[in-house]
């Protein structure tokens, strides 16, 4: 498992370490110090402690699990090896990286910064591929839809549409248009059909590489600030189901909207903001995880709540996400703890 933070660290986590009498564990008050220890890679993102433009802003394992990319506020992107050894130091950027992604095969390293530029790096030498300076203000998130085209969105309010293999980088292959204020986050549903963006106007969009705008969603009443697909629909494991999008606001509320029709199916109501949002890989995608002041779970089948749980002292929740099967699922805390639940038992 890894985790990032504005103390400048990003750790490993050494899970293979967890006994049945670990798993066992339920602390009654984390914040008291009931806590258990595992060993720790620690991969150090500054010189020196308390350094400046330490946070680290964003973590993403390859598709094989062997490395784990870090962007950093000091405008360099790292990756390192499954032992915490720094394998490559990437320097282009001048500014913030807000955004990382490697591309399907591994083969390319996907970067969004402040300093406006979206950069594919060749993830075997760690050269600069290609830079698209397209936007006029910061490259908020990257996505991929396949191996050759991704998507970029930003402050400026503008979402473009990339191509690696592009003999000119100065031109995007298409550009969407119509938030009222900067797109925090982007998001290609499984098989690379629809984009799905959401921004501070407190609206989500569905798009199409051929058309554009096909649905815009209207619904929250303050920014969204996450959103994700399920992996069901045309081209996933799970072809029968329909596929929804899942969004999260400030305003308390995470929708879940129907990509075939952009009508509201759920509408889950929580008592303070939602910070993150996370969809469980199996089964059936049909468990989505939110946190916020609280960590809750919500079944997509019948869009009742299963199971929430308070943070117990440990502050908000800023990031919730499951493992590759879909048994375990993570949090992490304000206070600098880390959960994880069992979600078998």
């Amino acid at each position: 498992l890894a985790t990032g933070s504005s103390d400048g660290m990003c750790r490993l986590w050494n899970l293979n370490e967890m006994t049945e009498e670990k798993w066992a564990f339920k602390p009654d008050q984390p914040a008291d110090g009931q806590f258990l220890s595992l060993s720790t890679a620690i991969l150090p993102h500054s010189s020196s402690q308390g350094g400046k433009n330490k946070d680290v802003t964003s973590i993403t394992w390859s598709p094989d699990g062997k490395y784990l990319a870090t962007g950093c506020h000091d405008g360099q992107v790292r990756i390192w090896d499954q032992s915490g050894k720094l394998h490559m130091l990437l320097r282009e950027h001048a500014g913030p990286v807000f955004s990382l992604k490697w591309s399907k095969t591994g083969e390319f390293l996907l970067s969004g910064s402040f300093d406006q530029r979206a950069i594919v790096w060749s993830a075997q030498t760690g050269a600069v591929a290609k830079s698209f300076s397209l936007h006029s203000g910061a490259v908020m998130d990257v996505d991929w839809r396949d191996a050759d085209y991704f998507a970029t969105c930003s402050s400026d309010r503008a979402i473009h549409i990339c191509q690696v293999s592009a003999a000119d980088v100065s031109k995007s292959s298409a550009t969407f248009t119509g938030h009222q204020d900067e797109v925090n986050f982007i998001c290609w549903s499984p098989g690379g059909l629809l984009l799905a963006s959401c921004s501070d106007d407190a609206t989500a969009k569905i798009w199409t590489l051929e058309n554009g705008l096909r649905f815009d969603l209207r619904g929250h009443t303050k920014e969204i600030i996450g959103l994700k697909w399920t992996p069901t629909g045309p081209h996933s494991a799970n072809i029968d189901k329909p596929l929804y999008l899942c969004t999260a606001s400030f305003d308390a509320t995470v929708k879940v909207w129907s990509a075939a029709s952009g009508e509201v199916v759920y509408s889950f109501s929580n008592e303070n903001p939602v910070n993150s949002l996370s969809l469980s890989p199996s089964p059936n995608g049909e468990l989505l995880a939110t946190g916020g002041s609280s960590l809750s779970l919500w079944s997509l089948a019948t869009g009742e709540l299963k199971q929430q749980s308070e943070s117990q002292g440990s502050g908000e929740i800023f990031d919730v996400s499951w493992n590759k099967d879909g048994s375990l699922l993570c949090s992490c805390f304000s206070s600098g703890n880390i959960s994880i639940l069992d979600t078998a038992s």
